[in-house]
């Protein structure tokens, strides 16, 4: 039983804020109380949406009125900052943004600085590291459970590191359970169901496990065909 449920604000109402409004009205200890939407046609529609009547143009004017447990920032980038250091000062306890975290470095160390000096818990996107089948593939790494690591792979669709980028290195980093010094990034191949075959004999030549059509680990030894992982 839920004996609490977080009081939710939504900042930014496009197509990945409304899916972070999806997230929190599903949850059973997360009910959302505000939303910010600068366009007044969108912010009317997701109010409806969501069942929200608490609506507001701008953060400052939802936190005049409402302090939430959490807020979720999913404005333009350039906007963080703004709105992260306005949520803190009006004490809001948790702060969520998409990535890139911020627009500039300086905008990126600002907001962990006030973040990390009022305890305020900080999000910065919607990691790959925290679904429940990567932490669960990394702790069978790290437990030798694949063998001894080698060295590691990871299929991408992209290579920009303000994007999608950084989310493999910190996929990298959690599988070594390393820091990255150095990047390289290569695209080896967009991978598709007639390649599958293709896949498996050069795992087997390069030895390495073939997880899913996102991971391939190196290791010291060859395991069978496949590993089929199906988290929850």
């Amino acid at each position: 039983m839920v004996n609490k449920k977080y009081k939710v604000a939504i900042i930014g109402c496009g197509r990945l804020g409304q899916l972070y409004a999806e997230a929190y009205s599903i949850y059973p200890d997360t009910e959302i109380v505000a939303i910010a939407e600068y366009n007044s046609e969108r912010r009317k529609a997701v109010g409806e949406r969501f069942g929200v009547k608490a609506l507001y143009k701008d953060a400052e004017d939802l936190l005049n009125d409402i302090i939430p447990d959490i807020a979720a920032i999913v404005t333009p980038t350039k906007f963080y900052k703004e709105a992260v250091i306005k949520c803190v000062e009006a004490g809001v306890k948790a702060i969520s943004t998409d990535k890139p975290i911020a627009a500039k470095l300086s905008d990126a160390d600002e907001i962990v600085s006030i973040c990390e000096s009022k305890g305020v818990i900080l999000a910065g996107g919607a990691l790959f590291r925290a679904l429940g089948k990567n932490q669960d593939i990394a702790r069978y790494i790290n437990e030798g459970v694949y063998g001894e690591v080698r060295g590691a792979a990871l299929h991408c669709w992209g290579v920009e590191i303000s994007g999608g980028g950084s989310q493999h290195i910190s996929l990298l980093r959690l599988f070594t359970n390393s820091e990255i010094e150095e990047e390289e990034i290569n695209v080896i191949f967009e991978i598709t169901h007639e390649k599958s075959k293709i896949i498996l004999d050069w795992c087997k030549l390069m030895n390495l496990v073939y997880i899913n059509e996102n991971y391939l680990i190196q290791i010291d030894q060859t395991i069978g065909d496949t590993i089929n992982y199906e988290g929850n």
